[in-house]
């Protein structure tokens, strides 16, 4: 149902004295809210009223309006529920008239259908007011006689691919009859998607599994075997949807994962990489005189790469980096560039023994990927030339890992993001990793024919002892083992994966002097959404919330982006990570009571929030969006920002417990979120969520719902039940009621006493049992 909308508008006050003539009269209209009715018998009508009332605010005069039906909504009501023409009208508000009626006329029939929605709207612009509308449900009252079969499908199938032969996933589709005995004939077919799609060699016989059937008399269910080759291969899981026609039924649709069972254990061999340098084999470096770097030959004897033929351009080749061990210099300016043989050749992984300097936050990174306008050897500004030839990989490290020596690494990205045009980037389709592309699946228009990572700062240095391409999936064991091999080889101080499926990450290697492995485990829990997940309702003021949970909650711990650590949770201090400081509401959420159970019962609790107004999921909360101000991508990087924080600064290896996920009110006021969609939307940015943060580890979403009674009230339901729909089919996925809405309070906000029920429940599913007083 498309929202009633209720135009209020705020008028100047009046201020008598001083001689000063009163402002003009500023009237405005309002309408009634929306009407919801059955449309009646068929040859009768059913009227929808609706008021129309003129705000003078002291004018007298007479003021023509016209109005208009038109149909809106997910099912817009057409001219034949109307009697053949969709209803319009005039009228006038004579002098000192307030209010009008506007009657709306609805055919009835005995035809079965979905309820159908319309807009009526006032105009009234000869005089200067503004128009305003409010919608109607035309409700279904019709019965069939004629059975209305319906289909529906098994849950999702996940499975090992096995390593020869074939692995049957299996599905079950079960016609509800409806009291239908008639024969219906269905097709099927098998499509690769997601983020890394299967593909027709996948499957027995090498081609995309398709195929026919019928269900007879009386019969309920058939069984789908799709046929997933095995193989030895290692490689990530890849994803599949099974789509199922029935004619005359309708179509419906379950993904397939295909797990990759294949282990590879120990180092990559050299088969396994693009190129390969190393500082400390001086006979594979040229250099002139002045020890400037005129080109690096690869070890493993693939030719001579990482070329510059320009001076200003050239690294220095230093002998003795400060441990005795030999590195290649790059200060500001002076790039590095590895170049593969062809457009065929591209790099799914890397890793680097790499000492990064201190350097200008925000514009400045470590990675250029190039190859297209602007990327030359020659440029010292080495950064792309247009934003669809790549994106730096690291952006604001952090500064404990600055001048320190790092295994850094990083793999093939789980998103796959698409450009939709633009000058001549029309159709480039790129694979990501926290900003930098890994491998390009399609070159823009204008690149060169090699492929290019460039490695350089804008603004600052970057030495390598050690640097590798790989021309395949790197599995975890064998990432893994290349990082023993280099910590071994130059006692790092710490590990990095950019890559989010290696779970180890920083928490490998601490400090040269710490333990090789974290001092302890400990859940971290998020709390990401919309303005609900920030609570910005009607708050009390944090005066009038219970002591216990003002603050500072000790050992309650919230991760500060601003400050880059974790700090005990305080109301109104560091609760509120993406709103504005100054902002006159505290804006607290359900984190003050969560918190201080949690820490009550197991001695600590560990947060990570995000959120902001005024956004849906489909706008700002979708991991493939390519918007600089997606909400997603700002949060995962705070996850893992906050997760690194802790092993640097305590040894504390962070794992993920649960994510509370709370959508907001925009996702029911902008209709396109408020349906279908919404399922969809959600079961793939939770997906993508589990999968970057920590490596898809066993994050378990709890969802509450919104109850509100204003007008698109509706709305909220229509989100409410794609909710449901996805139980089940989201795994670990619990929906749980939400707060209410009460007098003088909003609905999908709340208020401070609903935030510290809620914030109760949540941390009773986690498993505490202290109750934090709500007054």
């Amino acid at each position: 149902m498309t929202n009633a909308v209720v135009e209020i508008c705020s008028k100047p006050v009046k201020v008598a004295g001083s001689g000063t003539p009163a402002p003009s009269p500023s009237p405005y209209l309002q309408i009634s809210s929306s009407v919801a009715k059955p449309e009646g018998a068929a040859g009768a009508s059913t009227a929808f009223v609706y008021t129309l009332t003129l705000v003078r605010d002291g004018s007298t005069a007479a003021y023509p309006f016209t109005w208009a039906v038109t149909g809106s909504g997910s099912n817009p009501a057409n001219a034949a529920d109307f009697g053949g023409t969709l209803p319009s009208g005039s009228g006038t508000f004579a002098s000192n008239e307030t209010t009008k009626t506007i009657t709306v006329l609805v055919s009835g029939d005995a035809t079965v259908e979905p309820d159908e929605q319309f807009l009526v709207t006032v105009t009234a612009s000869a005089t200067g007011l503004s128009p305003v509308s409010s919608t109607g449900t035309i409700q279904n009252d019709d019965v069939s006689a004629t059975p209305m079969p319906t289909i529906s499908i098994s849950n999702p199938v996940s499975k090992a691919e096995g390593n020869s032969g074939t692995t049957s996933f299996d599905y079950t589709i079960t016609l509800n009859r409806d009291g239908s005995t008639s024969a219906y004939s269905f097709t099927w077919a098998v499509t690769g998607s997601g983020s890394n799609p299967a593909n027709a060699s996948d499957f027995t016989g090498g081609t995309f599994p398709s195929g026919s059937g019928t269900f007879a008399a009386g019969e309920t269910t058939k069984t789908i075997s799709v046929p997933v080759a095995g193989d030895t291969t290692v490689e990530p899981d890849e994803q599949f949807v099974l789509t199922v026609s029935v004619t005359n039924v309708g179509t419906v649709t379950s993904p397939g994962t295909i797990l990759n069972d294949d282990v590879s254990s120990g180092v990559p061999p050299s088969s396994a990489m693009l190129a390969r340098y190393r500082a400390d084999q001086p006979s594979t470096v040229t250099q002139d005189s002045s020890n400037l770097m005129s080109a690096w030959a690869d070890v493993n004897g693939s030719g001579v790469n990482l070329a510059q033929a320009s001076g200003t351009a050239k690294p220095l080749y230093v002998a003795d980096s400060g441990d005795g061990q030999p590195c290649v210099r790059l200060d500001t300016g002076k790039i590095m560039r590895y170049t593969a043989a062809s457009t065929t050749q591209a790099e799914d992984a890397f890793i680097m023994v790499v000492r990064l300097g201190d350097y200008a936050t925000g514009a400045d990174s470590l990675f250029a990927r190039g190859g297209g306008p602007g990327i030359s050897d020659t440029q010292t500004n080495w950064q792309q030339g247009n934003s669809n030839d790549g994106q730096g990989a690291i952006r604001n490290a952090d500064p404990v890992v600055r001048n320190k020596w790092v295994i850094l690494s990083g793999r093939r990205s789980a998103v796959v993001n698409y450009y939709p045009g633009g000058g001549g980037n029309t159709g480039t389709m790129e694979l990501r990793e926290n900003g930098a592309i890994i491998k390009r699946v399609v070159h823009n228009v204008g690149d060169v024919t090699a492929t290019v990572l460039s490695i350089g700062q804008a603004s600052g240095r970057v030495e390598i002892k050690e640097a590798i391409w790989f021309n395949r999936y790197i599995t975890d064991n064998e990432l893994l083992a290349m990082e023993d091999e280099l910590n071994a080889r130059y006692n790092v101080y710490g590990n990095v994966a950019l890559r989010r499926t290696l779970t180890h990450g920083v928490q490998r290697w601490m400090t040269k002097t710490g333990a090789s492995a974290p001092a302890s485990s400990k859940p971290l829990h998020v709390l990401f959404g919309q303005s609900n997940a920030m609570g910005e309702g009607l708050v009390q003021d944090v005066s009038g919330l219970p002591a216990s949970v003002q603050g500072p909650i000790a050992n309650g711990l919230i991760w500060n982006p601003t400050n880059n650590a974790f700090e005990n949770l305080q109301a109104g201090v560091n609760n509120r990570p993406n709103s504005t400081p100054a902002a006159p509401l505290i804006k607290h959420g359900i984190e003050l009571s969560l918190m201080r159970d949690l820490s009550i019962d197991f001695g600590f609790g560990y947060l990570v929030k995000s959120g902001v107004g005024g956004t849906a999921l489909y706008d700002r909360w979708k991991p493939t969006l390519q918007q600089t101000n997606n909400l997603w991508r700002s949060f995962v990087d705070q996850v893992e920002n906050a997760r690194n924080r802790a092993g640097y600064d305590s040894g504390v290896n962070l794992t993920l417990g649960y994510g509370i996920w709370y959508q907001g009110e925009a996702d029911a006021i902008l209709s396109q979120d408020a349906r279908d969609t919404y399922a969809v939307n959600e079961r793939e940015m939770l997906a993508t969520t589990r999968s970057f943060l920590f490596g898809g580890s066993a994050l378990k979403y709890i969802v509450p719902k919104i109850k509100d009674g204003s007008p698109v009230a509706a709305n909220y339901q229509a989100i409410t039940d794609a909710k449901l729909s996805n139980v089940g089919v989201i795994p670990d996925y619990q929906v749980i009621e939400g707060w209410e809405s009460s007098a003088g309070v909003s609905g999908p906000h709340g208020n401070s006493t609903s935030m510290l029920k809620l914030g109760n429940t949540v941390a009773g599913l986690i498993g505490a049992t202290t109750t934090t007083p709500v007054a």
